[in-house]
This record gives C-alpha cells, structure tokens and sequence, in this order.
C-alpha cells in the first residue's frame, strides 16, 4: 500500500515476511528496530500507530500480497 493508503500503490516500506504470528498479525524482518526494539518483529496487516502515538503511523503491509 502506499501512503494513502491504496493497494497497489507504491510502497512506502520494505520488508520480509518471515510467517504469520496470527490474524492479521505477521513476524517480519526490517530496519525498525529503533521503533521496535529487533529487526525481527510482529506487524499489524492493518495500518496503525505504534504505542498509539499519532506522529508514528505504520502502513499496512497488503501491498507485499497484492498480486
């Protein structure tokens, strides 16, 4: 998704989905470890804000199972 949002945008993140965590849930690999605490880390699908905080919004990750 971009960052509107829109599937089959252009990304706005990159990323490597290792498996699925749960519903909606993932474990991927990126460079947010600053956000996140490990470059391994569980991903909402959906879009939403870490910790809730509205200055740091994530974009969903469907763009990357978009065909």
């Amino acid at each position: 998704m971009d960052a509107a949002g829109h599937v089959g945008g252009t990304p706005i993140h990159a990323f490597i989905f290792l498996s699925w965590a749960g519903p909606g849930d993932t474990t991927i690999y990126d460079n947010q470890d600053v956000d996140y605490g490990n470059q391994y880390h569980a991903c909402l699908t959906a879009q939403y804000n870490l910790n809730d905080d509205p200055e740091k919004v994530k974009d969903a990750i469907a763009f990357c199972m978009y065909r």
